[in-house]
């Protein structure tokens, strides 16, 4: 473990994203690095201007949410060996293209080209493009058991 004053930590860098790769170098830090000195690091290290692009960093299988201090003291790291400490370029989340509102609950979803068949509990099929709902089918109780859409669309009974 770690002593009560700053120390430095030995780290080394890893990545498997071939275009923010760094030569695999090792690093004396101190202990009480977090996450923001560690991107300034890296991008200082790859010469990256002040940017959009941010990285995580995860040690071991912890992503590191706080100083490198705190991450030895709980996984009794001792500060001896090399810290291997992997990056990875932060992916922004995924926006919503289509928001659709249904009647009921889903029962089953499929996808076919570019539309996607939504099955509701309330026996409709409703029939999503990338606009939105393009038609609601109503299935008669039991008429419709399985649709299936390996190569094409057919019914089976």
């Amino acid at each position: 473990m770690l002593a009560a004053a700053d120390q430095q930590i030995q780290i080394k860098l890893k990545t498997s994203e071939e275009n923010h790769a760094i030569d695999q170098n090792v690093f004396s830090v101190s202990s009480s690095t977090s996450q923001c000195e560690l991107q300034q690091l890296l991008k200082n290290l790859l010469n990256i201007s002040e940017s959009d692009t941010e990285f995580s960093f995860r040690v071991g299988n912890d992503f590191l949410q706080h100083t490198l201090r705190k991450y030895c003291e709980s996984s009794n790291f001792s500060g001896e060996a090399v810290l291997e400490i992997e990056y990875q370029e932060k992916r922004k989340a995924p926006e919503d293209s289509v928001v659709v509102a249904l009647d009921d609950w889903l029962g089953g979803v499929a996808a076919f080209n570019s539309s996607c068949f939504a099955g509701l509990y309330n026996g409709q099929i409703a029939v999503i493009g990338l606009m939105g709902v393009i038609k609601l089918l109503k299935c008669m109780k039991n008429q419709l058991k399985v649709l299936h859409l390996s190569n094409g669309m057919r019914r089976i009974t």
